[in-house]
């Protein structure tokens, strides 16, 4: 099987895994329920997103999204952090990040500081999928853009992809 089809065997195995059941309109500003962009470059496609804290949506893979993406840029210390509960750690880490880029610092994840965390995201090289990396060498974190936009990130500790949905956290993370 080429390297495209086994990607897609895995992205549709991982849509099966996680659910992609129906959820909420209210789950983001754009009503799809997961993390998503408008297909063109990844450095302005997260700017739009709903809220992710502590207390808003802080068991879920969208959490987790965000924890992958400050694991990548140095502000998480591996990937045992990346667990799809925002807590006191990726509270304090989002603090961190907020004051590093000049933000509001709350430790509140929304528009302001994941359109920053867009700014870090690449196209990786030519193929089926708009596959998206973040960090380098051991920290690099590889996304994916698939149907509608929505964001998947690989979850290391299993090598699983993960749809970042706002809402039911994920049994793989």
């Amino acid at each position: 099987m080429r390297p495209a089809g086994r990607l897609a065997v895995t992205v549709a195995v991982a849509m099966l895994t996680v659910g992609v059941g129906a959820l909420p309109a209210s789950a983001t500003p754009s009503g799809s329920g997961y993390v998503d962009g408008d297909g063109g470059s990844p450095t302005n496609d997260w700017a739009g997103e709903g809220v992710v804290n502590q207390s808003t949506r802080s068991r879920s893979a969208a959490a987790g999204l965000w924890q992958a993406l400050l694991f990548s840029q140095g502000y998480l210390g591996s990937w045992d952090d990346v667990d799809c509960a925002f807590g006191p750690d990726t509270a304090k880490a989002t603090r961190t990040f907020q004051s590093d880029h000049g933000l509001t610092v709350d430790g509140s994840v929304g528009p302001q500081s994941l359109g920053a965390a867009d700014d870090y995201l690449r196209l990786a090289p030519k193929g089926s999928y708009d596959q998206v990396l973040a960090g380098t060498g051991s920290r690099t974190v590889s996304f994916l853009r698939v149907t509608g936009n929505i964001y998947a990130f690989q979850y290391a500790a299993n090598s699983s992809w993960l749809y970042a949905a706002y809402t039911n956290r994920s049994t793989l993370c």
